[in-house]
């Protein structure tokens, strides 16, 4: 249920409201106050429902959550995240997707949960060769390691203590329906339409995109009695070569793996490459400001851009290589 919510404005960027779940005991299962929420997503903009996404961070004058009834007050968890199920990892973005694919109305979401559910559990030649290098971390046994090429895994510091969360490939989400509330007017219901109650893409932690420390119960010091606690002494695993690249326009030349021309090519602020793909972490816009500070311009090799970035594009050189050339493989 969202309540309290200004009629949206194109010439503003966002709009304020509470996202509760029922308007009639305000004071009982109310999630957060004073959520930032926005139109969201270039598929839907058009579309008689648009998405919508939450900053449960963000908001004019701050946020005071309030999760009675949802089990979470005690969690101490720190900067207004949220954990959505049991096995979440605590975030503080997410997403209300509107749904139009098929009767079901959780289309995306039943693919995203298919996209987990079988990278996580498949075995190719009896090893998770799908699992992220954080999912591995947390989730193999340490006398399993080696066959991974790893020198540490969670259960080498905890052995009777397994990883608290599920570090995901794709975010989670339950289907729900969404009513406005106007609580200053008319004091009615009206029924927006069916969505689907998702994680952000960009939520880093549930993707283990964060580095990892040697605390038991809260390994990414999401909470408050943790939260000085991510040190470099405490560290186990380190984020510094995460790198994730999203596909922005499908079947283009790029995308579609066709050609390497203009691909590394830097023109009007950006490399060709960012036509058709986009850095999503390390957030560009912080790299950026690094190069900024440090009087290095995007163009140069030497940026952090550019040698956070050469991972991908090797890869995707690489790939192009191997057209006609199955040896390759």
């Amino acid at each position: 249920m969202i309540e309290r919510t200004c009629p949206y404005d194109q010439s503003k960027d966002f709009i304020i409201g509470d996202l509760i779940d029922d308007p009639d005991r305000p004071n009982e299962k109310k999630v957060v106050n004073g959520v930032r929420i926005r139109k969201h997503g270039q598929s839907t903009l058009n579309y008689p429902i648009t998405s919508l996404k939450f900053w449960l961070n963000k908001a004019k004058s701050g946020i005071i959550p309030i999760y009675s009834k949802t089990g979470q007050e005690n969690l101490l968890l720190n900067k207004n995240r949220y954990k959505m199920k049991n096995s979440s990892i605590p975030a503080n973005k997410f997403v209300l997707q509107a749904n139009y694919a098929d009767s079901s109305g959780v289309h995306n979401g039943g693919l995203l949960r298919l996209i987990q559910e079988s990278w996580y559990n498949a075995r190719i030649d009896g090893l998770y060769k799908l699992r992220t290098l954080p999912q591995l971390f947390a989730s193999i046994k340490s006398n399993e390691k080696d066959s991974y090429g790893l020198d540490s895994v969670w259960a080498d510091y905890f052995p009777k203590s397994a990883f608290p969360y599920q570090i995901e490939n794709a975010p989670d989400s339950f289907p729900c329906a969404v009513f406005y509330y106007d609580l200053e007017g008319t004091k009615t219901s009206t029924f927006l339409g069916q969505y689907v109650f998702m994680e952000d893409k960009k939520s880093d932690y549930c993707y283990g995109e964060r580095s990892i420390y040697k605390v038991a119960t809260d390994p990414f010091c999401l909470t408050v009695t943790h939260q000085n606690d991510d040190t470099k002494n405490n560290r186990i695993w380190s984020n510094e070569n995460v790198l994730r690249i999203e596909v922005l326009n499908v079947n283009d030349r790029y995308s579609s793996y066709e050609t390497l021309d203009g691909f590394e090519t830097f023109a009007g602020g950006k490399y060709g490459w960012e036509d058709s793909f986009e850095m999503i972490y390390p957030d560009p816009d912080d790299v950026d400001e690094d190069d900024q500070a440090a009087g290095i311009p995007k163009s140069s090799s030497e940026s952090k851009f550019a040698k956070k970035a050469k991972p991908f594009v090797d890869w995707y050189k690489w790939l192009i290589s191997t057209r006609n050339n199955q040896a390759k493989f």
